[in-house]
């Protein structure tokens, strides 16, 4: 039943919409660059006047205001037309377990930004480009939920709900950087997952996973805070976001899900039922 239930789910529409979304993202990182200089609103003292809140010139934060406006459409419209095929399979606990993930790690996400911009503030920016190696704690619930529910939207849903609750107990990253970012790095996992049909939860998967996720918050972040440093420390701040998201989220995700798997809370949920069908196939 299991296996009739998620066959009638086609990935691809998703994985397309989902590449699509990259790609918009990666293509807005030239056209920013471009409009902070081609664009200017100059100040009282001829300079080009800057937005207090995020440093970027006026043009460009008007421009990225109309952007986001775009994107954040795009993905409600996405979100509303494909969430009722989603969730037709899912049951009462899977949803509770996912809404247990994100908001639990929608509180540690604040705890690990309190972590390292207070005790471990100095030993982030010693790090330089390679600071990104932390980040991958950010992405847990993006591989942790769809390793143990192995349904349509478990990586997206459990990213949006730990990105929001993340911002509802005050994150300082604000919205743009809390849910925002959260939607897009679930939604990168998401692409992986879709493209295999929501059938193939294997490492390989997970990690590809990983770097589609890993690749598209980088692009997402580029513009606001990365655009300034040189393509060296960006290339080295690139494959550090890679290695942390697929190391310390990925792998982390898979020895959370096994450690729980073992205590038997689990024995309910689609990674320990495909586990003993596996067994039993090959014993």
């Amino acid at each position: 039943m299991e296996t009739t239930k998620r066959a009638a789910h086609s990935g691809g529409p998703l994985a397309a919409v989902g590449l699509g979304f990259i790609l918009l993202l990666i293509g807005w990182i030239p056209f920013y660059n471009w409009i902070g200089t081609a664009w200017q609103i100059k100040d009282s003292n001829g300079q080009p006047a800057l937005d207090p809140g995020t440093g970027a010139t006026i043009a460009q934060a008007i421009a990225g205001s109309l952007f986001w406006l775009i994107v954040m459409g795009g993905l409600i419209f996405v979100i509303a037309h494909f969430s009722g095929g989603w969730l037709a399979g899912w049951d009462t606990r899977e949803l509770v377990t996912v809404a247990v993930i994100g908001a639990t790690f929608g509180a540690v996400f604040n705890g690990w930004t309190l972590l390292t911009s207070g005790p471990l503030a100095g030993l982030v920016a010693g790090l330089g480009p390679w600071a990104n190696l932390e980040n991958g704690i950010w992405f847990i619930p993006a591989f942790l939920a769809p390793y143990i529910i192995r349904k349509p939207g478990a990586a997206l849903f459990a990213e949006a709900i730990a990105a929001s609750v993340s911002f509802l107990l005050g994150s300082p990253w604000g919205f743009l950087g809390a849910v925002v970012a959260g939607l897009v790095q679930g939604l990168g996992a998401e692409v992986a997952f879709a493209l295999f049909g929501w059938r193939n939860y294997r490492l390989a998967v997970m990690l590809l996973a990983g770097f589609i996720s890993a690749a598209a918050s980088f692009a997402f972040v580029y513009p606001i805070w990365n655009a300034g440093y040189d393509v060296l420390y960006n290339s080295f701040g690139f494959v550090a976001t890679v290695i942390g998201v697929t190391g310390l989220g990925v792998l982390l995700s898979i020895a959370l899900a096994e450690a729980l798997r073992a205590t038997g809370v689990l024995d309910r949920f689609a990674l320990v039922r495909e586990q003993r069908a596996a067994a039993k196939l090959h014993g």
